[in-house]
């Protein structure tokens, strides 16, 4: 005896779909951004097979420029002002640099 595998029910269900079979549509910038990330990684790929890369030298010494370097000073020492910034409240007054 066999059986069937579905209801009657289910298969009279999809035999009269009178709205139609489903539709599923994308936006065309989903076809941009497709495009766009296939051609970074056909970049990515291209210079990984025929891409070079520089090698790195070690040398000793020192680089200096030919007009020698400059020592530049202030005249004044600096000036170091903390600056914080809290709510302002009756007792205290915000901080000027909050401004």
């Amino acid at each position: 005896m066999s059986t069937p595998l579905f209801r009657p029910e289910v298969m009279q269900a999809q035999s009269s779909q009178w709205l139609g079979s489903i539709r599923i549509g994308r936006p065309p910038s989903f076809a941009l951004v497709t495009g766009v990330a296939l051609a970074c990684a056909a970049a990515l790929v291209s210079f990984a097979v025929w891409g070079e890369v520089t090698r790195k030298a070690s040398l000793p010494g020192v680089l200096l420029p030919e007009g020698g370097v400059m020592d530049i000073s202030s005249p004044r020492p600096p000036r170091w002002r903390s600056c914080w910034c809290a709510k302002a409240t009756a007792s205290r007054p915000a901080s000027p640099c909050c401004a």
